[in-house]
């Protein structure tokens, strides 16, 4: 029941990992041999200690390291995206803020 969803939804999770607002799936060959960290801006611990070759070849061997890192990143990049989205909104400039990172949260890598 719940944990058959809970593992779902972290493998969905997991997987798209979230870089500059962009997602990309971790799993493509194409991050194989990647040296670059999951998110160039990020300040996040991951993305500052472990590069995008690193963190995939830790989920294709199923180490729940891998696991634990891409969430710690994905993690920390939505409570910094509600931090921005509150500011916003105390601003008054949430649509235009809306408007702007919906087009690039659509946007695949």
């Amino acid at each position: 029941g719940a944990n058959l969803l809970f593992s779902n939804w972290l493998n969905y999770f997991v997987f798209w990992v979230i870089y500059a607002i962009i997602l990309i799936n971790i799993n493509n060959a194409k991050y194989a041999r990647d040296e670059k960290t999951l998110d160039e801006e990020c300040t996040c611990p991951v993305c500052r200690k472990y590069s995008r070759g690193y963190i995939r070849h830790l989920i294709k061997s199923s180490e729940i390291l891998g696991m634990r890192l891409a969430v710690m990143h994905n993690l920390y990049f939505y409570n910094n995206l509600m931090s921005e989205i509150r500011e916003n909104l105390d601003n008054g400039s949430f649509t235009d803020y809306k408007n702007e990172y919906c087009v690039k949260l659509d946007t695949r890598i």
